[in-house]
C-alpha cells in the first residue's frame, strides 16, 4: 500500500544519497531481477562517509542545543519542534556512530535528541484556584476557574489548555493559551447535567 511505497521511496532516496559520486560500471537484467554493479573507491567512500557523519552530528547538535535553550525559557512548543527537526536531520544516518564530545562529555546525538523530545512535557503540573466547582443547572458560573501550568515548579507560558467536565456535563469556554504567568482562565457557561 501507500506506506510500503513511501518506505521504499525513502530507502531508494537514502541509497541514492549514499551512492552519490560512485561509479556505475554495469547492469544486468534477468527475468525476475535487475542487477547493478557500482565501483566504490575506498578512500573516496571513507571521506564521504566521514563528511556525512560530521554534518549529521553538527546539525543534530545545533537542533539539540537550540531545543535546550527553548526549553530552558519554557518555550516548550518551540523545543519540541527543534528536537523533532534534529531527529529528522540525523534519521538517515543513524546506522553510523553519531557520538561527539561536548564539554568533555560523550553525547550520542540521536539518543539525546530522542530523550529530550519525549521528555519535554514530563514533570508538568496544573494547579487550580478551586478543587471542586458547584453551580445550578442551566446556568453559568460567574467566577472563572484558573489553571496554572508549571514544569518542575517553573510556570509555563504559551501552552494551549483545555477544560472539560469530569462528572456531569455542560459547556466550558474554548481552549486557551497560558499567559506569561502560566495561567489560563476558563468559564463554565452552562451546566446541563450533574451525572
Amino acid at each position: 500500500g501507500k506506506s510500503r511505497d513511501m518506505f521504499e521511496d525513502k530507502i531508494q532516496s537514502s541509497l541514492a544519497a549514499w551512492l552519490e559520486g560512485q561509479e556505475l560500471k554495469d547492469t544486468y537484467q534477468s527475468d525476475n531481477s535487475y542487477y547493478v554493479y557500482y565501483v566504490l573507491d575506498k578512500n573516496t567512500y571513507a571521506k564521504k562517509s566521514e563528511a556525512r557523519r560530521k554534518q549529521a552530528v553538527q546539525t543534530g547538535m545545533d537542533y539539540l542545543n537550540k531545543g535546550r535553550e527553548a526549553e530552558s525559557t519554557m518555550n516548550l512548543s518551540q523545543a519540541v519542534q527543534l528536537y523533532g527537526k534534529g531527529l529528522e536531520a540525523v534519521e538517515a544516518w543513524t546506522f553510523m556512530d553519531l557520538t561527539t564530545q561536548e564539554d568533555g562529555v560523550s553525547v550520542n546525538v540521536p539518543a539525546e535528541l530522542y530523550h529530550a523530545y519525549v521528555n519535554v512535557y514530563s514533570n508538568m503540573a496544573i494547579t487550580t484556584n478551586v478543587v471542586q466547582v458547584e453551580g445550578e443547572a442551566f446556568k453559568a458560573i460567574s467566577l472563572p476557574i484558573a489553571g496554572c501550568l508549571s514544569k518542575d515548579g517553573v510556570v509555563v507560558p504559551n501552552v494551549m489548555l483545555k477544560a472539560e467536565f469530569i462528572t456531569g456535563s455542560g459547556a466550558v469556554s474554548a481552549p486557551i493559551e497560558t499567559d506569561y504567568n502560566g495561567t489560563a482562565e476558563f468559564y463554565v457557561t452552562n451546566i446541563t447535567s450533574k451525572d
